[in-house]
């Protein structure tokens, strides 16, 4: 091999190096949405806490050499992105069977609680399962899986693009009822010194999970790397210990 051939080879191999050094790099990165949603996920850090979601998540991916970067948008864009593969995945989010054909769903992350909110001084007709919204009116959030679940029971259903938005026309008498997650709702109400003037009737649980796109690359192999940190992360203790700390 002459000297220039030699150089040649070397200058070849240290590009293959730098070349799948970078390759690497970027198949250790995914870019998930979400939108604020304390105490899940806050897009303004509080107190030095930033979601117990996004904790486990990035714990998670932790586990397993992946790097996670997180953005937010607005809900209904939010899917929508993730849906035509502009990001990786979409959290927190729920269970849909429509959803299955351009999503797939991550081991459960949480939990959450859905039921009716009412004024504390409401006197009248109170619904406790979901048949009972059959003819109401009945508000949720604009591309929340609520509004879908108020559909099918046969809700006559107003979409409000916030929570705050809901609970001011609550508080005003303007709506009565209001089909929503308890926690994240809650901790706003909380923030915005209402909560004392609101009731929920818990009507059942679900689980949460990141929806990762199908149109990302390497989806399925991102998907059983993610569900292997995240049984780590609740073996040891990790997980328990997150969400301690938003008690």
């Amino acid at each position: 091999m002459t000297r220039r051939t030699c150089q040649l080879s070397i200058i070849v191999l240290k590009f293959l190096l730098f070349y799948l050094s970078y390759s690497s790099l970027q198949a250790e990165t995914v870019v998930l949405i979400s939108l604020d949603y304390p105490p899940y996920e806050f897009q303004t850090p509080q107190n030095g806490l930033r979601g117990f979601d996004v904790e486990v998540i990035e714990e998670a991916f932790k586990r397993v050499n992946t790097s996670a970067v997180v953005k937010f948008l607005p809900w209904k864009r939010g899917i929508e992105q993730t849906k035509a593969g502009s990001f990786a995945g979409i959290f927190s989010c729920s269970h849909r069977v429509e959803r299955e054909e351009y999503l797939i769903f991550s081991a459960p992350i949480s939990r959450q609680t859905e039921g009716y909110f009412v004024r504390s001084d409401f006197a009248g007709f109170v619904p406790t399962n979901l048949k009972a919204a059959k003819e109401l009116k009945v508000a949720t959030v604009l591309g929340w899986a609520a509004t879908k679940t108020m559909d099918e029971a046969g809700a006559n259903v107003t979409e409000y693009r916030t929570v705050g938005l809901v609970f001011r026309d609550l508080l005003k008498g303007i709506i009565d009822y209001s089909y929503l997650p308890l926690e994240g709702p809650i901790y706003k109400a909380m923030n915005l010194g209402i909560s004392k003037d609101l009731r929920f009737i818990k009507v059942r649980e679900k689980n949460l999970y990141i929806c990762f796109s199908k149109q990302w690359p390497n989806i399925e192999k991102i998907v059983q790397k993610f569900n292997e940190g995240l049984a780590a992360v609740r073996k040891d203790g990790s997980y328990d210990r997150i969400h301690a700390r938003y008690r």
